[in-house]
């Protein structure tokens, strides 16, 4: 990514969207500024008081680099009241001689604070500004919140009727592969219900019905179809299977979405999409909590593993 320059307020909130990939709320986003400065994001109490700015402090001397002003500025999404506690718990943290700047996004209005007593805001609409609206057309950043990211993830998307007649048809699929190789019938499901998906371009991506029970049956039964499935999985169509196995998910009862958006969880850690895959799998270990894969890939988010470490070898034992 070529540097990008913070020239006002709706600049620093679009970059903190940019780099998040998603509409934070309620939260802190810390922006590096410099090369292999770390990004990072600090949840944020709903209704602060003097003890949260104790805890904020802590939490910020702890962020490699906090004290070096000329690396860090900070975008609070959130309310007035909690950028106040970050701009005073910001204060106990740097010197306040060489602040870095505060920036807040709240009810459409940029704000950049003046020595944390003033605020000056600009309306700033984040779907049009530049820096975001890139990341929108190459499918990089949503605009969905961390709550919104969730419900798309949620089981039965498409209605009840939708639901159960695609269950049927699962169903119906697992007992006509009972005698079949399992590879054959990979290559099979991704010829019929993945291909077609990941050369959609402009067209966009739709599961039909019998895509959706394809996919899922593939991923209910025999492990080896999933896993020459996964194997399918690039750094380059990632997103576009994220999707196709998240409206599969979408596609069927609770009691059979889990194994799908796992899937979609994978596909979004391997592109560095942290947030929809934390909540694509927060809703597939709702469905199913027992997950023994799902469990391993929140292990994996919980300790930051970066996919391009690992990926590529696990990936070359599970291709067709």
């Amino acid at each position: 990514m070529d540097p990008i320059r913070i020239k006002s307020a709706a600049d620093a909130v679009a970059v903190a969207v940019l780099l998040a990939r998603h509409l934070p709320t309620s939260e802190l986003v810390i922006l590096p500024n410099g090369q292999g400065a770390p990004m990072g994001a600090v949840p944020l109490p709903g209704e602060p008081d003097a003890a949260d700015v104790d805890v904020l402090a802590a939490t910020l001397r702890d962020f490699p680099g906090i004290a070096d002003p000329l690396t860090r500025a900070f975008v609070v999404f959130g309310t007035e009241s909690q950028a106040a506690v970050v701009a005073e718990a910001i204060m106990r943290v740097i010197d306040p001689s060489a602040l870095s700047p505060v920036f807040a996004y709240f009810q459409g209005q940029a704000v950049q604070w003046d020595g944390f007593n003033t605020a000056i805001g600009e309306p700033v609409d984040l779907a049009t500004h530049p820096h975001v609206a890139r990341g929108l057309i190459d499918g990089t950043v949503s605009l969905l919140t961390r709550r919104e990211l969730f419900a798309v993830c949620r089981p039965a998307q498409f209605g009840s009727a939708r639901s159960e007649a695609v269950a049927d048809k699962v169903a119906q699929l697992l007992r006509e592969w009972s005698a079949d190789e399992p590879t054959a019938v990979a290559k099979a499901v991704h010829a019929e219900a993945i291909e077609p998906q990941l050369s959609a371009g402009d067209h966009g991506i739709y599961v039909s019905e019998g895509q959706a029970a394809l996919l899922v049956a593939a991923v209910s039964g025999d492990l080896r179809i999933r896993d020459a499935l996964m194997g399918q999985f690039t750094e380059e169509n990632a997103r576009e299977n994220a999707e196709v196995w998240r409206q599969a998910g979408a596609s069927v009862p609770a009691d059979l979405s889990g194994n799908a958006m796992v899937l979609s969880a994978l596909a979004r850690w391997i592109v560095g999409d942290a947030v929809p895959a934390r909540e694509a799998l927060n809703a597939a270990l709702e469905s199913t909590p027992n997950h023994s894969f799902g469990r391993l890939l929140e292990r994996v988010l919980d300790a930051g593993v970066n996919p391009r470490m690992i990926w590529p070898q696990i990936r070359a034992g599970l291709e067709f």
